[in-house]
């Protein structure tokens, strides 16, 4: 690794790595990323994230495996941001009567557009289905806008 000095990007650290052909010779890190009490709120964070959204998939899968709906889950309403229904069996939803509200951003480098709104198209009413443009995976920018638009469909339906 080699120290670059380069101004626009903040002196970051250029990584030289080769491969199995992927370069990243352009890679530089983030200046917050230097900061010891910042790393350990990102790493809480995106732990506390991703073992929720496990858990809770993990418990409504069951529930649906082993009853065939989900009305036992007591949904009233759902809204799923940026659900990576191509890396899971998003099946429940095919068959949830609850209203639903899914949204995707069009720069999202996970799901693409076209195929987030064919998967929309074959699920039942009551639904929302919304691609917002610029927005990518992770909202960064974005983030009022998503509270307000999921803040204002449970408003509407609850």
């Amino acid at each position: 690794m080699k120290n670059s000095g380069d101004p626009v990007t903040g002196g970051g650290t250029s990584i030289n790595v080769e491969r199995k052909g992927l370069s990243l010779r352009h890679l530089r890190s983030f200046n917050s990323l230097k900061k010891p009490a910042f790393r350990l709120y990102l790493g809480n964070r995106i732990g506390y994230t991703a073992s929720m959204h496990m858990e809770t998939m993990t418990r409504n899968l069951l529930i649906y495996r082993v009853t065939g709906s989900v009305t036992i889950l007591g949904l009233t309403a759902l809204a799923a941001v940026s659900l990576p229904f191509p890396m899971f069996d998003s099946d429940y939803l095919k068959s949830c009567p609850k209203p639903k509200l899914l949204i995707l951003g069009s720069r999202d480098n996970l799901i693409p557009t076209d195929q987030f709104l064919e998967f929309c198209q074959n699920l039942p009413e009551p639904k929302e289905c919304e691609s917002i443009e610029g927005a990518d995976h992770c909202w960064w920018g974005y983030e009022s806008s998503l509270a307000a638009k999921v803040a204002a469909f449970f408003t509407k339906v609850l």
